[in-house]
């Protein structure tokens, strides 16, 4: 595997700049997604949480897609640009939380 390319200062500034001028909107999200209840045994507690992040994932140009789940609220998945023929996943994360 190649090396991964070392950014210049320049760029780094720059991606560092712009995710400073981001984090308020990040932790606000964060906190609204950490205070939705979507305990893994209720799945139909989970659709909430994916409704924000379908929204969310919309606004900034994603297609999204959601998958039913058979034991689960389903899984969201999106893509850069308009939905293509083999949808490709952006990310697929399961988070549970300890509830004591």
């Amino acid at each position: 595997m190649a090396p991964l390319p070392v950014l210049g200062t320049d760029v780094t500034s720059a991606l560092l700049a712009e995710a400073d001028r981001r984090a308020p909107a990040m932790v606000e999200l964060l906190l609204r997604l950490a205070e939705m209840e979507s305990p893994s045994a209720d799945p139909a507690s989970q659709g909430p949480v994916l409704d924000v992040l379908e929204d969310e994932l919309g606004r900034r140009g994603f297609a999204t897609r959601r998958l039913p789940g058979r034991r689960s609220g389903g899984v969201l998945v999106a893509a850069p640009g308009s939905a293509p023929a083999a949808f490709q996943p952006v990310s697929y994360t399961h988070l549970t939380l300890p509830t004591s």
